[in-house]
C-alpha cells in the first residue's frame, strides 16, 4: 500500500534522480528487455528519431520503417485526453501556491526502455512517459506505455491491448474488465447498465427535447491507480475515475464498475456545459456522489462547520473564489448539486430542463451562480449552505429527479 501511495503522489524534480524510482516501477511491472549497449536520454519523439540510429537495432529495412512510423505516431495519439488535461503542480521555490497547469504535447517527454520482438511479425516498444514544466523545473513520471509494430502488414498496433482483459457487452455498456472478475461483479455491471437506462427514461419522461447520447459507452473497470489504463498496456499515474468526452468512454479505478457520476457524465454528454454546472448534474443524477464511497451529507456538515468557524473560508464561499480555489473540490460539487436540486422543487421537471438545455447551457460557471441565486432569492451562499438541512442529501440519494 505503501509502494502505491508513493508512486501515485510522489513528484519528481530535475535535481532528484529518476533512475531509483523508474527502477522500482519496472521491477514492480516486471521490466522490459533494455536495449543493447545504449542509454537513451529522455527527449520528445521528434529529437529522438532524429538523434537514434535504429537501424543499428535492426538491419531490416522493414523493421526500422515500421518502428520509425509507429514512434512517429505516437505523438498525435498523446494529443488524445487520456494524456492531455490539467495537473496539480506542488509548491517549489518561485510559485507561491499550488498552480493548475495545462499539458500540452509540448510538455511530454519520452524514452525507449525496450524494443521486444514477440515473434517474427511484431515488435513491442516500452517507453516511459514524462510531464515537463520547464518554467517550473518540474518533470513528472507519468507511466509506462507499450505500442505494437505488425511488421507482415506494416500497420502500427496501437493501444496494445492487454489480453488479460475480457469483453461483456449490455445492452448499454461494454465492459473492459479482467477474466479473474466474479458473479458479484457481473451483477455490479448489469446494475450500472440498468441505471444508465433508468435514468435516461426518467429524464425523458419530463423532457422531450433531452438528447442522450447514440454511441454505446465503453467502460474500463480497472485495478486501482496502477491498473488505470492497464487495459492499453498503460501502467500510468496520478489518474482518476473519469469520463473521457472523445472516446465514450469510462476508466474506473475505484467502484468496480459502477461509478454513478461518471455515468451521469455520459448521459449528458451531448451538452457542453460550464465545468460548475457539469459537475453539479453529475452530482445531482447520481443521487449526491461527489467521489465514490464519500458522504456528500458529511461534506455538507463540515462545510457548515468551517463556514461558522473560517471567515476566510466563509468569504471564499461567497465570492468568485468558490470557483477559482474550488474548482473541482467537493465544495464546488456539492453546492452546484444542491443549487440545481432547490431550482428543479422550485419549478418543476419541464421548466427546470427546458432552462438547462436552452439557456443555462450557454452561461459561464460565475453567470450559472448567478442565475440560480437570483431565482432562489440567495443573497450569500454561505447562508444557503447553513440554512439547508443535511437531509435534503438524504432525499436525493434515495430518489431521482
Amino acid at each position: 500500500m505503501f509502494l502505491i501511495k508513493f508512486f501515485r503522489f510522489k513528484i519528481f524534480t530535475r535535481s532528484i534522480n529518476m533512475e531509483i524510482f523508474k527502477g522500482l516501477l519496472l521491477l514492480f511491472l516486471c521490466s522490459p528487455v533494455s536495449l543493447p549497449g545504449q542509454t537513451y536520454p529522455v527527449v520528445k519523439i521528434t529529437e529522438f528519431l532524429d538523434s537514434t540510429n535504429l537501424v543499428g537495432l535492426y538491419q531490416d529495412k522493414i523493421v526500422y520503417n515500421n518502428i520509425r512510423k509507429s514512434l512517429s505516431m505516437v505523438e498525435s495519439y498523446l494529443k488524445s485526453d487520456f494524456f492531455m488535461g490539467n495537473i496539480n503542480l506542488p509548491e517549489t521555490e518561485g510559485i507561491s501556491a499550488i498552480i493548475m497547469e495545462r499539458v500540452t504535447p509540448k510538455n511530454i517527454l519520452y524514452e525507449i526502455v525496450g524494443i521486444d520482438s514477440f515473434n517474427d511479425s511484431s515488435v513491442i516498444i516500452s517507453m516511459n512517459l514524462y510531464y515537463d514544466f520547464s518554467a517550473s523545473s518540474i518533470r513528472i513520471f507519468k507511466g509506462l506505455l507499450k505500442i505494437g509494430v505488425d511488421l507482415k502488414n506494416n500497420k502500427v498496433i496501437f493501444p496494445v491491448y492487454n489480453s488479460q482483459y475480457q469483453t461483456i457487452s449490455y445492452s448499454n455498456i461494454t465492459f473492459y474488465i479482467k477474466k479473474n472478475d466474479s458473479d458479484t461483479q457481473h451483477l455490479k455491471l448489469l446494475e450500472a447498465n440498468n441505471f444508465l437506462s433508468e435514468t435516461i427514461q426518467t429524464i425523458r419522461i419530463e423532457s422531450a427535447q433531452f438528447n442522450p447520447p447514440s454511441k454505446k459507452l465503453k467502460y474500463i473497470v480497472g485495478d486501482g491507480y496502477f491498473g488505470a489504463l492497464e487495459y492499453y498496456s498503460f501502467y500510468n499515474f496520478f489518474s482518476s475515475s473519469r469520463f473521457v468526452r472523445s472516446g465514450c468512454l469510462i476508466i474506473d479505478v475505484l467502484s468496480g464498475g459502477f461509478y454513478k457520476h461518471e455515468i451521469i457524465h455520459y448521459i449528458f454528454s451531448n451538452y457542453q456545459f460550464n465545468r460548475f454546472l457539469d459537475e453539479g448534474i453529475a452530482t445531482l443524477f447520481s443521487g449526491g456522489e461527489i467521489q465514490f464511497k464519500t458522504s456528500t451529507l458529511n461534506c455538507w456538515s463540515e462545510m457548515c462547520n468551517k463556514i461558522h468557524t473560517d471567515k476566510k473560508y466563509r468569504n471564499a464561499i461567497d465570492t468568485e473564489e468558490l470557483l477559482s480555489n474550488f474548482q473541482y473540490k467537493p465544495e464546488m460539487y456539492a453546492i452546484s448539486a444542491m443549487l440545481l436540486f432547490k431550482y428543479y422543487r422550485k419549478v418543476g421537471g419541464k421548466i427546470f430542463y427546458d432552462t438547462l438545455f436552452n439557456k443555462l447551457i450557454k452561461f459561464s460557471d460565475a453567470e450559472s451562480v448567478d442565475f440560480l441565486k437570483k431565482e432562489l432569492g440567495i443573497q450569500q451562499l454561505s447562508t444557503f449552505v447553513v440554512n439547508t438541512g443535511v437531509s435534503l442529501w438524504e432525499e436525493i440519494a434515495t430518489k431521482n429527479i
